[in-house]
């Protein structure tokens, strides 16, 4: 048997072996979530007192694996509860009430969710990873609290899923590298967070990096040894010699190929070469169905740097997965957009955002799918005519064909948006044309938002 035949069987059943693993978490987080709605709606522990069921929720404890419990009395103590049978527990705080030591009882505790953490917990923290060994989940959700991860979580060296929700977090210590089982990461925070531990690499078994509204600076280097992502929403590209050579270029996606679900790329101001965004290889990472791509810089870099970026170029080199249903292009500085952009079959909705430099709109009227249309900002555009809905100029042309030519046959949005130099839009089509095509039929959206200067809405619109 010839080699490659060897390397393509292989790579076949690789896939395989993730797909079977994303049904299995997907079935066991599943089972999770129905035991705990079970648990809830037998447990309305927050509408009675607490010291007057003490003695029934810990004959509850006794007998069942799943526990839901909201705190509501400040005076409230669980402390005379053992949670020695519990496997998973749920605690809500409303108001600012210490985590009590009664947890610590829980040494089988499997999972572990928090809601309204408050800055007057953390003290037991340290103790909760240091007797929680076989903790395999466990989220926070703060309420904008300070928190500060003890490096004791370490030792929860079984832990598959951390979750961190509305917490003051700067970063996360070099100790979490540590977790060689952790699945998800998520992280999602209004304030902090400025960095990602440096050895993040080290997280082999990592599925999932989910990072929300936390103000990264940068990726580390090694995230292009987690060949195993399937989930990966921000990725940041840094420009050579930023923070001391410790950031992500482009080229560090190029092997995160099982990629799948949404993606916003940032920083692509920040790369330079050509040849470095062709290796990136989006096209092979197929299980990509919405992509963001921002072309902002780093604080430390200005358009008007030294290094000319041909953003025209970069953006034609990376060569996107034609299964993509969503894209959004956003502070792209070129004056035409990519050829491939035609070849997006799949597209149903299309942003572009802050396109400056871009003079005339693009052509898209023959991308089938498309459901969703926003240009926002293209501030050069003094036109919108049959390019756009990619009806020929030539009448004669158009009334040759057997069937009518429809433009956006599926578009049921659509929004112009800050167009300051917009003033005339037409169809490009004469009164011989008009039974020879048809424009968006299913149009039933249509916003047009700050465009001073445009004087009129297009025949046969409706």
């Amino acid at each position: 048997m010839k080699d490659e035949v060897v390397r393509d069987w292989l790579d076949k059943l690789k896939h395989i072996s993730y797909d079977m693993e994303d049904v299995l978490d997907e079935w066991k987080t599943a089972m999770i979530k129905l035991q705990m709605r079970r648990v809830e709606n037998a447990l309305l522990i927050s509408k009675k007192k607490m010291h007057d069921i003490v003695h029934d929720l810990a004959q509850f404890v006794n007998r069942n694996e799943c526990v839901s419990i909201e705190i509501s009395d400040p005076k409230s103590s669980l402390i005379s509860i053992s949670f020695q049978n519990a496997r998973h527990l749920t605690l809500e705080f409303n108001y600012s009430h210490s985590l009590s030591d009664f947890i610590l009882s829980a040494q089988k505790l499997h999972s572990l969710l928090i809601d309204d953490w408050s800055e007057t917990c953390p003290p037991v923290l340290g103790k909760v990873f240091d007797s929680l060994a076989y903790l395999r989940a466990l989220r926070i959700f703060g309420n904008d609290g300070f928190l500060e991860i003890p490096k004791g979580i370490k030792n929860l060296i079984y832990l598959r899923y951390f979750s961190l929700f509305r917490l003051r977090i700067k970063e996360l210590p070099e100790a979490c590298c540590d977790l060689y089982d952790l699945q998800t990461l998520a992280i999602s925070f209004r304030f902090g967070l400025i960095k990602l531990p440096e050895k993040v690499h080290k997280l082999v078994s990592l599925r999932r990096l989910l990072l929300g509204s936390s103000r990264l600076d940068y990726m580390p280097k090694g995230i292009e040894k987690l060949t195993g992502l399937r989930s990966l929403n921000r990725f940041i590209v840094s420009s050579d010699g930023q923070y001391g050579g410790k950031g992500c270029n482009i080229g560090s996606l190029k092997h995160l190929n099982h990629l799948r679900g949404s993606l916003m790329i940032q920083g692509l101001g920040n790369v330079t070469d050509v040849e470095e965004a062709r290796k990136v290889e989006l096209e092979k990472k197929k299980n990509l169905s919405d992509l963001h791509l921002t072309f902002d810089k780093n604080e430390e870099s200005t358009w008007e740097s030294e290094i000319e970026v041909d953003n025209e170029a970069i953006i034609e080199a990376l060569r996107l997965t034609p299964n993509l249903e969503k894209l959004q292009i956003d502070g792209y500085r070129g004056n035409v957009l990519p050829n491939w952009l035609s070849s997006l079959t799949n597209i149903k909705d299309l942003s572009l955002v802050r396109f400056y430099n871009g003079k005339n709109v693009p052509f898209l009227g023959k991308l089938q799918s498309l459901e969703s249309i926003l240009i926002d900002r293209m501030k050069s555009v003094k036109r919108v005519s049959y390019e756009f809905f990619g009806i020929k100029s030539d009448p004669v042309a158009s009334s040759s064909l057997s069937s009518p030519v429809i433009a956006f046959p599926k578009l049921k949005y659509l929004e112009f948006s800050s167009m300051d130099e917009w003033e005339e839009w037409d169809f490009g089509i004469t009164s011989s044309g008009k039974e020879d095509i048809i424009i968006m039929p299913h149009l039933n959206h249509l916003k047009i938002y700050q465009c001073p200067k445009l004087k009129a809405l297009p025949d046969r619109l409706f």
